[in-house]
C-alpha cells in the first residue's frame, strides 16, 4: 500500500528536522531511540 501523502509529509518534515536543525541544538532527549526517531517508527 502506498503511503499517503500526509505520511509523505510527515516523513519529510522528520528527516529534515534529523538533518537541519538537530545537528543544531545537539542531544536534548535523554532516551534512546530519541523521541523523534520513535514517532517516525510508529
Amino acid at each position: 500500500m502506498d503511503p499517503s501523502l500526509y505520511e509523505r509529509g510527515v516523513r519529510l518534515a522528520h528527516r529534515g528536522y534529523k538533518v537541519t536543525l538537530s545537528p543544531l541544538i545537539g542531544q536534548q532527549c535523554r532516551f534512546l531511540p530519541t523521541c523523534s526517531d520513535y514517532a517516525a517508527e510508529a
